[in-house]
């Protein structure tokens, strides 16, 4: 549908961002970074499309251009969603910088009673706390706990390679190999 879209008005940017999407999702990374840039020469201005776009960067591999995309996001809307502030955190995470990315989900997440959407970063979260720059291994463990309480049928394995379309294998065994360290079901 979006190839329809696109087809129908190739100066549409909401259809080169949903075009985007759906290569990031089907794991055609170049084709959607090619899509998401040519949404963003098209609207420079929108927010929520230059946010949206760390997520891109993030499996990608690209953590600190996300942070600049989702830092950037964050200043053209002040009155943004809170999942602009998540996408930050998880970029920090990504980009081995766990205290800032401790410091912004704390900001964002109730991690005691944490809504049912913003469960799939614990995983990231308890990591960040485990790192050894951080060094916080009881809250880190209080949130794997959270989050198996929340979804007991959590699987990392199942939840990496079929919703999170990293680009390399990789980012993908980092992933898995931090959560199965917490105690994470594989």
């Amino acid at each position: 549908m979006a190839s329809t879209a696109v087809k129908l008005d190739p100066g549409d940017y909401q259809a080169r961002w949903s075009l985007g999407w759906a290569y990031l999702y089907h794991r055609q990374h170049d084709k959607a970074l090619a899509e998401y840039a040519r949404a963003r020469e098209l609207n420079p201005n929108d927010a929520e499309l230059i946010t949206e776009m760390a997520n891109l960067l993030i499996f990608m591999g690209e953590p600190k251009q996300a942070i600049e995309q989702a830092k950037e996001g964050i200043r053209l809307n002040p009155f943004h969603e809170n999942w602009y502030v998540e996408y930050l955190g998880w970029a920090y995470a990504e980009a081995g910088m766990p205290k800032e990315a401790i410091e912004v989900f704390q900001k964002a997440i109730d991690l005691e009673n944490p809504a049912d959407d913003q469960l799939w970063y614990f995983p990231t979260i308890a990591a960040a706390y485990a790192d050894p720059a951080v060094g916080r291994m009881d809250d880190a463990r209080k949130i794997v706990k959270t989050l198996l309480s929340r979804k007991p049928q959590y699987s990392t394995s199942n939840s990496v390679s079929r919703s999170f379309p990293y680009r390399t294998q990789e980012q993908v065994d980092r992933y898995v190999n931090a959560a199965r360290s917490l105690g994470l079901p594989e």
